[in-house]
């Protein structure tokens, strides 16, 4: 992986865990809503963000290294990365400076997913816990 995007994926673990702590440590200790969900909102979006850098695409042939998807859990970049001449099968990773779409109605379902994912998980937690 190329220093910058070990960088950046740096930097977006940082805000994630910053995002996590900052709500546990909090004056109020008093469960608000609106406060958590707005926290595990951020942290979805950091979350999918870091994703592109840490997911891998198999190129098989000539036609499908100018089609590589990353994202997770939906794919939301497409590179074209035909400059490169892997040996094929290659697992290609993110590229700098080649041809990048960006496809953000696969990004904000990606957020969603996972937005919801968390909070439930979070929410059957808190009634499991009332349970006992």
């Amino acid at each position: 992986m190329p220093t910058a995007s070990i960088i950046i994926l740096s930097i977006l673990v940082l805000f994630m865990i910053v995002t996590v702590a900052s709500f546990f440590v909090r004056k109020n200790k008093k469960l608000n809503i609106v406060v958590l969900l707005l926290h595990v909102l951020v942290f979805s979006v950091l979350f999918v963000a870091s994703s592109i850098f840490w997911t891998k695409d198999l190129a098989v042939d000539v036609n499908s290294i100018q089609d590589l998807k990353f994202g997770w859990p939906i794919y939301f970049e497409v590179q074209n990365q035909d400059r490169f001449d892997p040996p094929f099968p290659y697992v290609m990773n993110r590229a700098w400076e080649v041809p990048t779409t960006y496809v953000f109605k696969n990004f904000i379902m990606d957020v969603t997913v996972v937005f919801f994912f968390i909070s439930i998980i979070y929410f059957l937690f808190l009634f499991l816990k009332k349970l006992k």
